[in-house]
C-alpha cells in the first residue's frame, strides 16, 4: 500500500517539482506553535507541499517527543494510520549512510521500507525458539482438533525448557 507521503512525492516528481525541504526557520517557527497549530501545519504541508522523507520523520519524532501524544493519537489527528507514522519514524533508525542516500535522492524511502520488511520476514531463530513455537502451535492445534507434524521431533529436555519460557505466552494465546 502506498503511503500518503509517497503519493505526494510521486505527484511532485511527475510535475517536475521534486520534494520540498523545510527551511530551518520553518522548523523553529513550528516548534514554538501550540500543538494543535503545529499538527495543522504538518497536515497542510503533507497534503499540499510534501516533505523529504527524513525531514518528515524528524518532524513526526519531534512532535511525539515534545507532546504527550502516542503514535496512534498523532495518526488520528493527521488522518493516517499508526503504521504510516511508525514506517516514517523508522527512517530515523537507518544508518547515516542510508539517510544520506535518501536525502540525496539516491535511494527512495519506499525502497528502504521494502528492504526493512524483507529483513523482518527472514529473521533467524534458535532451535530452542523453534521448539517453543512448535510446541505452542501443537497445543493450539490440539485444542482446536488440528494436526501438525514436525519433521524432527524435539527432545523432552528441549520441550520442557521451551515450555518454561513460553508459559505466559501459552496461557495468553490459549485463553
Amino acid at each position: 500500500m502506498t503511503s500518503l507521503a509517497d503519493k505526494i512525492q510521486k505527484r511532485r516528481q511527475q510535475a517536475g517539482v521534486g520534494p520540498a525541504t523545510v527551511p530551518e526557520s520553518h522548523k523553529k517557527n513550528t516548534q514554538s506553535l501550540p500543538l494543535s497549530e503545529r499538527i495543522e501545519k504538518l497536515v497542510d504541508r503533507i497534503k499540499n507541499i510534501g516533505y523529504e522523507p527524513i525531514v518528515l520523520a524528524e518532524e513526526l519524532n519531534d512532535i511525539l517527543t515534545n507532546s504527550k501524544l502516542t503514535q496512534i493519537e498523532l495518526a488520528k489527528r493527521i488522518g493516517v494510520t499508526q503504521g504510516w507514522i511508525s514506517k516514517n519514524l523508522s527512517l530515523l533508525t537507518a544508518s547515516s549512510d542510508i539517510q544520506d542516500k535518501i536525502k540525496k535522492g539516491e535511494l527512495a524511502a519506499t525502497s528502504y521500507y521494502n528492504t526493512t520488511a524483507e529483513r523482518i520476514k527472514k529473521i533467524t531463530i534458535s532451535r530452542s525458539q523453534a521448539v517453543a513455537i512448535a510446541k505452542l502451535f501443537g497445543d493450539i492445534a490440539t485444542k482446536h482438533g488440528l494436526v501438525i507434524e514436525l519433521s524432527k521431533k524435539p527432545t523432552k529436555t528441549e520441550i520442557l525448557a521451551a515450555l518454561a519460557r513460553v508459559k505466559d505466552i501459552k496461557r495468553a494465546v490459549l485463553k
